[in-house]
This record gives C-alpha cells, sequence and structure tokens, in this order.
C-alpha cells in the first residue's frame, strides 16, 4: 500500500546497454582482441593505451611516449604503421564486416 514512487524510476539507465547492444559489444572485444594478437607486443601495448582499450581511458602521445621512453613523434609513427598494416590485413575481414 506504501508504494512511492520516485524520479529515478522513470529516468532510462543509459549507462546498462541492451542485450543486443552487449552482445554487439562483446563480439567487437573479440574480434579486436584476436586482431590485437597479431601484433607484436610493443605495438599491441601501444594501440592499447592509446585507444584506452584496457582500461578505457586512451593516453596522449607524450603519456605514451614516456611509458616506453620514446618521442611522441616516435609513438606517432609506430601507431601509424600498425593501423596501416591493420587496413590492409586480409585477416581483419571480421571486423571489417562487423562493422559494416
Amino acid at each position: 500500500e506504501d508504494e512511492e514512487t520516485h524520479l529515478g524510476d522513470f529516468i532510462e539507465d543509459v549507462e546498462v546497454k541492451s542485450p543486443p547492444d552487449a552482445a554487439d559489444f562483446s563480439m567487437l572485444q573479440k574480434h579486436i582482441q584476436v586482431i590485437l594478437e597479431t601484433l607484436k607486443d610493443r605495438e599491441r601495448k601501444i594501440i592499447q593505451l592509446r585507444y584506452g582499450l584496457s582500461d578505457g581511458h586512451p593516453r596522449t602521445l607524450e603519456e605514451v611516449g614516456r611509458e616506453f621512453a620514446l618521442t611522441r613523434e616516435r609513438i606517432r609513427q609506430i601507431e601509424f604503421k600498425v593501423l596501416y598494416r591493420l587496413r590492409i590485413s586480409k585477416k581483419n575481414i571480421a571486423l571489417k564486416d562487423f562493422l559494416n
């Protein structure tokens, strides 16, 4: 009988993914993990840090450079080379299909 209604009961929680969105996100993470495993350790770590793939916190070129004792320009070059290789790789067809 003492049912109270609060404003929060009517506000959608945008942090909660719908089941289809959660499934898509899980599949995307798996595709990305498979692709990252094709990279050398240093390349993989640089990409993970730059895009926040491990912890959701993307790092700047400067921050990544400090971690590897490299200049931000060298990190940019490595990132560019890796992304170029990933774009042309036939191993990424599943990810490209998923994203389209």
